[in-house]
């Protein structure tokens, strides 16, 4: 079941000859549950395209239509909550908040919201994660590959439809990426989410059900299945 769709995005930073093109008139249909890997040379315009599928940034044109709305039709406060709600994001770099414990940081999306975590569910996370021994422990005390775990239970912590990951281990170790790709999908499994993750490591993209790959703004692929 198609969860969230692209219609013919386009998106044009500055004006006039200075003008770039960075997206040029992208379709792209991502089902429910499915792991997509997007793929490119830098500045093929991948960060571009999540950063408009989840609504960080807007389109110069085109729709993305997600559970039948168009996202470009809501306010920005509707698009804040949406983002807050259904949408989880893991990126390079960790962003945790310094002064929080594993457990607070994992927890803050929801305190943000107003709302009370489930603490079931965020222990079961941090079980998941393997986090159960950190759990009162503060960023600076963790590893890279942790302090990553942390921010994909942060992600997962508003239980989300889809999670949007930008370069997720470019900043860590080949043997820590492996880990972090192992926990990454097994959580995702375990939870029935959809994945969004954009990357230039070959290892991470072979590990997601299907391959887009972007090249000037354009989908060059958008159907290598790797049949994992």
């Amino acid at each position: 079941m198609t969860l969230m769709s692209a219609r013919n995005l386009s998106k044009v930073f500055g004006h006039g000859e200075t003008s770039v093109r960075a997206l040029d008139d992208i379709s792209l249909d991502i089902s429910s549950g499915e792991a997509i890997g997007i793929t490119g040379a830098s500045g093929a315009g991948k960060s571009t395209l999540l950063h408009i599928l989840s609504t960080l940034d807007t389109p110069t044109g085109g729709q993305v239509i997600y559970k039948g709305s168009d996202l470009f039709d809501y306010n920005r406060t509707e698009r804040a909550r949406l983002r807050r709600r259904e949408f989880g994001f893991v990126f390079q770099f960790y962003n945790l908040v310094p002064v929080l414990t594993v457990e607070e940081n994992i927890s803050l999306p929801v305190l943000i919201d107003g709302k009370k975590p489930n603490s079931d569910y965020i222990d079961k996370l941090i079980n998941l994660l393997g986090l159960e021994s950190k759990r009162r422990t503060l960023p600076h005390k963790l590893s890279g590959g942790q302090q990553q775990r942390v921010a994909i239970g942060r992600a997962l912590a508003a239980k989300p439809s889809i999670v949007f990951a930008d370069e997720p281990t470019g900043n860590l170790d080949s043997n820590t990426t492996k880990e972090i790709v192992q926990v990454f999908l097994e959580t995702a499994s375990e939870f029935q989410l959809t994945l969004v993750i954009v990357t230039h490591d070959s290892y991470v993209a072979s590990h997601c059900q299907r391959i887009v790959e972007i090249q000037d703004g354009n989908i060059i692929s958008s159907g290598e299945d790797y049949g994992n």
